[in-house]
């Protein structure tokens, strides 16, 4: 049988893969994640806007809902989700989370051309309880009230970083409708 890799290939000597050859391979398909589906890496020339919103279950498709009525579908915008969304980068509670966010905002906008950031905080938020306890959504109106200044100044961190960035905030509530803070 003909050999289809080199003869110290770690495959064909019984040794396994080694944790570099792993993390390598992990990292390619990390990389090859960020392009939107049916993108040749080399080839991708961006998109318009990013969209930044809570990893909630409850609001994760009425994000992309909320896009596509907008104009741009799955693969036509850059997303990041994490708990709390454009909250978690400006909530003290957060802070070990603030670089991770603003360097992967740093990257859409490198690699993905990004010149438009969606921030979609939401109603009922766990992240917003945990960074503030449950007093900071004790009625609509200090809920609304809470983020409304945590987005105004998610809005003027975002303004230091990428002053050519231009930046929609927002308050999506749990039927997917979003009211639009600025």
């Amino acid at each position: 049988m003909a050999r289809l890799h080199r003869a110290d290939c770690t495959c064909c000597t019984g040794q396994g893969p080694t944790r570099r050859g792993l993390l390598g391979a992990f990292a390619a398909l990390g990389a090859l994640s960020i392009l939107p589906r049916g993108a040749p890496a080399g080839e991708y020339a961006g998109v318009e806007a990013c969209l930044i919103n809570c990893m909630d279950p409850r609001i994760t498709e009425d994000g992309h809902t909320y896009m596509s009525g907008r104009g741009w579908n799955e693969g036509d915008y850059s997303q990041i989700a994490l708990a709390g969304g454009p909250i978690a980068a400006v909530a003290p509670a957060f802070v070990d989370w603030h670089k991770a966010v603003w360097d992967n905002l740093a990257a859409t906008v490198q690699l993905h051309a990004v010149h438009r950031l969606i921030a979609l905080s939401h109603r009922d938020c766990g992240a917003v309880r945990i960074a503030f306890g449950p007093e900071a959504a004790a009625t609509v109106e200090i809920e609304t009230a809470n983020h409304t200044r945590l987005l105004l100044e998610f809005r003027r961190q975002v303004a230091a970083r990428h002053p050519d960035l231009v930046v929609e905030t927002g308050i999506m509530t749990l039927d997917g409708s979003v009211l639009m803070v600025s």
